[in-house]
């Protein structure tokens, strides 16, 4: 239940992984685009190096705050919070009656997914609800 003074909600949320961890000299640029750290540890890894600074920038613009812990071999904990204004119990209400009349049927969608089992797996559902899914825009390069 997130805390609140009565006109906003306070939320706390903590994610943990059990992965190679970030070293102490490392984890003050974990949030600078296509930053990687290079290791032993890390050099299976692939990735653009633009995850992290994509969520900072989006708690950033949402008035938050992210915190990251890590320990090289034990994993890392980030914790993130924000603040959000209480809605009206009738907007809340009125809001999942538009979202549940909500259809995009036909519609595309760019599916970018750098994993490619789950790049599988998200094409086929998106084709199976009737969208177009276009993966990293294959069919585009394709042309």
């Amino acid at each position: 239940m997130p805390a609140g003074n009565g006109k906003r909600n306070f939320h706390k949320f903590v994610i943990k992984d059990s992965g190679v961890g970030i070293s102490s000299e490392f984890i003050s640029k974990i949030y600078e685009p296509f930053t990687q750290e290079r290791s032993e540890e890390t050099a299976g890894i692939s990735g653009s190096g633009l995850g992290l600074s994509i969520v900072k920038r989006l708690v950033d613009l949402m008035n938050g705050s992210i915190r990251a812990e890590s320990r090289l071999g034990e994993g890392t904990e980030f914790t993130v919070y924000l603040t959000f204004r209480k809605a009206a119990e009738s907007a809340g209400q009125h809001q999942a009656e538009e979202e549940s009349n909500f259809v995009l049927e036909g519609g595309k969608i760019l599916l970018c997914e750098d994993n490619e089992m789950n790049r599988e797996i998200a094409t086929a559902i998106l084709e199976k609800s009737r969208h177009v899914g276009d993966p990293g825009g294959e069919r585009q390069r394709r042309r």
